[in-house]
């Protein structure tokens, strides 16, 4: 009779522990395997591809600098591994991912850079803990800038080829070309590009009375296409800089004028701009 007793308990433990682990993981919310979705991380990535903005580069680029990044894997691990959970968990994943993965970026975002270009690499964490690595590649190809010409190609250029600029001495001239980087010298015109960063007039740039045209207009996320271009003074009561002028700039080629006081502050975001005249103060 106590050997037919164990042998029954001997069957019926394996089964009621059976029964409670797999009601426990339905308790938690684990996925039926009949609705559940299988996908590689790269095919996660490419749902929501990485784009970065570019600084440097060639004004007849057609993407204004974008830059969209191509995921690869490094090894078979990574090439191999696949995500299963259900639909709903793989749509969060595909718009979400930047807060599972870990990216890394190798080198600064200038131009040129070349197709194939390792710009990063990323790290997934797979639910048995290992570490997947990926490499993020350029899409395409993007030139750099032509390099400007010297102070002393700039001043020496300036009396035969500068009528708009013949009111500046040789003196200020140079000072001028000190303070900028130069993309262009001529047909009496001056281009210098300004973008993305605050510059400090009289450290930065010279005072004067400047003429800016837009050559890039981004989308801001609150009020669509609009190019910052914003004078600020410097308060020294309360220490802080407080705006003296804000011109609106919503559209490519529109020109502003702007007058810079030493002390001042321009900051120019979201867009680009680049110097057409200039009369030193």
């Amino acid at each position: 009779m106590r050997k037919w007793r164990k042998q029954l308990c001997g069957l019926l433990v394996p089964l009621i522990l059976c029964h409670f682990i797999a009601f426990s993981l339905a308790e938690n919310g684990t996925p039926d395997p009949s609705q559940t979705v299988s996908v590689s991380v790269v095919e996660i990535y490419e749902a929501n591809p990485i784009t970065i903005q570019l600084s440097g580069y060639a004004l007849d680029d057609k993407e204004m600098g974008a830059l969209t990044l191509a995921c690869e894997p490094v090894d078979d691990a990574a090439r191999d591994f696949r995500v299963c959970d259900s639909p709903e968990s793989i749509s969060a994943m595909k718009s979400g991912y930047l807060n599972i993965a870990l990216i890394d970026y190798k080198r600064d975002f200038a131009a040129p850079v070349e197709a194939g270009e390792v710009m990063g690499s990323m790290s997934w964490l797979s639910n048995q803990g290992e570490v997947l690595e990926f490499r993020l590649v350029a899409t395409r190809s993007v030139a750099a800038r032509t390099p400007p010409p010297s102070i002393e190609d700039i001043v020496d250029a300036a009396p035969e080829t500068s009528p708009e600029l013949s009111f500046l001495s040789d003196e200020e001239l140079m000072s001028l070309a000190q303070y900028v980087t130069t993309e262009m010298f001529t047909r009496g015109i001056l281009y210098e590009y300004l973008y993305g960063g605050d510059f400090l007039v009289g450290e930065d740039i010279p005072a004067g009375v400047y003429v800016l045209e837009a050559t890039a207009v981004y989308d801001n996320d609150y009020f669509g296409p609009i190019a910052e271009c914003t004078v600020y003074d410097f308060q020294e009561d309360s220490g802080e800089w407080h705006v003296w002028s804000s011109p609106d700039v919503t559209a490519v080629g529109q020109r502003v004028n702007i007058t810079l006081r030493n002390g001042q502050k321009l900051r120019v975001w979201n867009g680009e701009f680049r110097i057409i005249q200039v009369r030193l103060r």
